[in-house]
Parts: C-alpha cells; sequence; structure tokens
C-alpha cells in the first residue's frame, strides 16, 4: 500500500507540475547532500525555519511509537532509505517541494521469512543472546533458547557453517537484525540433475558469433537462449567486467576446494543484446551482460551492483527454483533438468503456469537478489548507496534526466533494504558497515 501510494503521489506531480496547491508525499530517502538536504523519491525536500518536524522513535519500554516534534529547520542525521512524510508546496516542474511539515519514521519492527544460503558468521558471533549468521540477505540472531532443527549429517548448532541453507523465520527489528524463532538448517547438495544443468547452460563465446546466434523462429517457439547470444569482443571493457565480477565473488565460495560439487566456477561474458537491460544468471556460474549494458554504467560500483545481484542468483539457485514461464532465463531450456532438483525449504523445482503466481515468485526472487547483492557489495567495499542507481539508471533512456523517470520496484526495494537492514551498525559482532552516502 505504501508502495502504491508513493507512486500515486509522483504520478500526481508529474502530471501537474504548475500546481503550487498543498500536497502530501511519502516515500524514501534518495539522497542526502553534505549540507543535510535531502530528495525524497526523487524529489528535492526545501526546507525553512518554519518547517514543522516531527520525528517517530521507538519506545524501548513498550515498543509503540513516541513522538517528537520541533520547528527547527535542521534535521536530526537521517540514512538512505529512510521513511519520510513531507507535506508541502512543490514548485520547479514538480523537482522541489518546500516543505511545511515533515514526519520521520523509524524502520519498524516486522515478520520475515525464507530460504537461503549461509554466506557468512562474523568471526565474534556468539553472546549472551545468542550466534549471529548472515543469510538471504539478513544479519540473523539465533537465540541461546530456540530449538533449530538439523537434517543429517547435520547435528548440532556445532554444525552450523556457511555454504548451508537455512530455512526461517523471525522478526526483524528496528536496528535491523532478524531474531529468529524457527531455524532449519539443511546441507548444500548437487545431484546429478543440477549437475547435467550447469553443463547444459555453459557458455563458449569462441563458438559463437553473429551468424550463430539465436534464429527468430527458435525465439518464438522457445523462448529466448542466452547460450545463443553473440559474445561482444572488446578487451577492455571485458577485463573490467572480469574484474569487479570477480571480485565480487563471496569468500565462502572461494575457499572451496576445487573439486568441491558445490562450487561454482563463476565466469563473465560479455554479450551483444541491445534490447536487454539485465543480466543472465546460469546455473553453471556464466553471467552474461550486454556491453549496452555495460555502457550505461560507467561507475565501477553501479556495474558491480548489477553483477552481484546475478551472482546473487547463482548462490541462491534461483532458477532452479518455482519456474515462472517469463523468467528471464528460458524456462523452456532448464524446465526438464530442473525438475528433479530438491532446494531445502523449498522442495521440488516445478514450472509455474500461472500468470500472477509467476509474478509474485519473480517479486520474491528479485527482492532476494537485491538484499544478497548488497551484502556481496559490501564485503567486496563497493558503496552499497549505488545499488538503486544503478537500476534506476538502467530504467530510464539513455538521455533522459534520470529524475524524470518512475522509480522501478528494483530500485524501490533496495531502497527499503537500505533504510531497515543497513542503517545502522547496531551489533559489535556485526563487521562495520558503510556509512550514509549520497545516492547521487
Amino acid at each position: 500500500m505504501r508502495h502504491l501510494l508513493a507512486r500515486l503521489t509522483i504520478i500526481f506531480v508529474l502530471v501537474c507540475p504548475a500546481l503550487h496547491a498543498e500536497t502530501f508525499t511519502e516515500g524514501f530517502v534518495t539522497h542526502i547532500a553534505p549540507s543535510g538536504e535531502f530528495d525524497v523519491n526523487g524529489i528535492h525536500v526545501v526546507l525553512s525555519p518554519k518547517t514543522s518536524i516531527t520525528v517517530k522513535q521507538w519506545d524501548d519500554s513498550s515498543d509503540i511509537h513516541r513522538l517528537v516534534s520541533n520547528s527547527a529547520s535542521t534535521l536530526p542525521p537521517l540514512f538512505l532509505g529512510q521513511t519520510v512524510e513531507v507535506v508541502g508546496e512543490v514548485t520547479h516542474k514538480a523537482t522541489e517541494i518546500r516543505a511545511k511539515r515533515i514526519t520521520i519514521s523509524p524502520a519498524p519492527a516486522s515478520s520475515v521469512a525464507g530460504v537461503g544460503i549461509i554466506d557468512l558468521i562474523p568471526a565474534s558471533s556468539s553472546s549472551a543472546e545468542g550466534r549471529l549468521l548472515r543469510a538471504d540477505g539478513y544479519y540473523m540472531l539465533i537465540p541461546t533458547t530456540l530449538g533449530a532443527t538439523f537434517a543429517a549429517p547435520l547435528k548440532s548448532s556445532d554444525d552450523i557453517h556457511t555454504n548451508q541453507w537455512l530455512r526461517y523465520h523471525g522478526v526483524q527489528r528496528p536496528d535491523g537484525i532478524v531474531v529468529l524463532d524457527q531455524a532449519d538448517f539443511s546441507p548444500n547438495t548437487i545431484n546429478h540433475r543440477e549437475d547435467r544443468l550447469r553443463v547444459k547452460t555453459d557458455y563458449a563465446p569462441e563458438e559463437i558469433d553473429k551468424g550463430d546466434a539465436q534464429s527468430g523462429t527458435s525465439k518464438f517457439f522457445l523462448g529466448k537462449d542466452p547460450t545463443r547470444l553473440p559474445a561482444w569482443h572488446d578487451e577492455a571493457m571485458q577485463a573490467r567486467v572480469d574484474r569487479i565480477g570477480k571480485s565480487l565473488i563471496p569468500a565462502f565460495q572461494k575457499a572451496l576446494s576445487e573439486d568441491d560439487p558445490t562450487r561454482i566456477d563463476f565466469r563473465f561474458q560479455v554479450t551483444d543484446e541491445p534490447k536487454h537491460r539485465d543480466t543472465w544468471s546460469m546455473p553453471s556460474g556464466i553471467i552474461l551482460i550486454p556491453y549496452q549494458v555495460v555502457e550505461r554504467l560507467p561507475e565501477d560500483a553501479q556495474l558491480a551492483a548489477i553483477l552481484a545481484d546475478s551472482i546473487a542468483e547463482a548462490l541462491e539457485k534461483q532458477t532452479l527454483r518455482d519456474v515462472p514461464a517469463h523468467h528471464k532465463m528460458t524456462a523452456a531450456r532448464i524446465a526438464g533438468d530442473a525438475a528433479g532438483v530438491v532446494i531445502p525449504g523449498a522442495g521440488l523445482v516445478t514450472m509455474v503456469a500461472n500468470h500472477e503466481a509467476g509474478k509474485s515468485l519473480t517479486a520474491q526472487a528479485q527482492q532476494q537478489s537485491g538484499r544478497v547483492s548488497l551484502c556481496l557489495l559490501h564485503d567486496a567495499g563497493y558503496d552499497i548507496a549505488k545499488a538503486p542507481i544503478a537500476w534506476w539508471i538502467l530504467a530510464s533512456k539513455p538521455k533522459d534526466d534520470l529524475l524524470a523517470t518512475r522509480m522501478p520496484d528494483h530500485t524501490f526495494f533496495l531502497f527499503q533494504e537500505l533504510g531497515t537492514t543497513w542503517q545502522t551498525a547496531s551489533e559489535p559482532a556485526l563487521p562495520a558497515r558503510p556509512a550514509a552516502h549520497p545516492a547521487s
């Protein structure tokens, strides 16, 4: 509902640029200037000494909101993704709003659940509260009193390591930590079907040229086959993609021996596909990225955000879960081989024919890869604030002003994650998180 309201507000503002009546905007902080000025949903907020400011905070004793109001022209420290409501007058072709009243809200406590790979266990992960780990893009606390379950050969909490599946349910506190009330641990295994699918989805650029690309008839009946995309031969561009891509491979994967069946042989290939604004992530570890996408993202952190998202897809085996027909990797290519693959906590891979169910699964997968990509970016030292901007750039036309383009779902969700999971380093055991940076 909040997402819809924010969109409707933006649409209202953009179609009525000359209107100077008081309007209401609710959304996320998308830019913070060194001066403390900020944007909400890409609209610059202009403050004055008469601007009324309300700050909502959590009351630790009763876990309810406590209101603090003032009329100062300065604001408390903000972070990207923070929820803000602004009432004021829109001016300058809907690029500014002169704020009369501002309400700043904290990230609410909310229930989360899912299945993900454990990719990090901090060195100082144990405390009186319990044990800390990271999976599915969340930092999670396993309370000492929680009765977790373990699939063979795992037996107890002493067997918990990275590269294992965790099926979980918990509540994300306002500080971003998810406190679990359910935790089911399973080993990460590779069966013969998944191994065969890795071979089937490999990519050999030297075997493909412009004349060997997929035919129009094949695309019509079977959908696009990414393994038939022509390679783009630009040594400098390919070297940049390789350098950034390899820097994002998580430490737990690099630590696996080369003969470990769970090790993913990540490789990155620049291709030629002018109509595609994303990458393709293969079970084989191949990440295909159109050169047209690389050219749109001159900053390494922006390109890293796109590549990290695809690495996350492979780590979480998203193409081996429920496969909607419109998945960006052709369902016809993988459905037969993937049908016997079991994802712990998710069951057998199945085809999803219902359009609405497919849309829901696609959104869930996008959110998961987005969460995990922020972790990969953080671990590799990139500015995670660039991630939502990168997807916003790809959603825009090359010559358009970015703010003239509606914020895409991927960008919206990543800003939301910056505001809920990454707004503060709340636990001493956590790796240091980056401070909020301007999103421009």
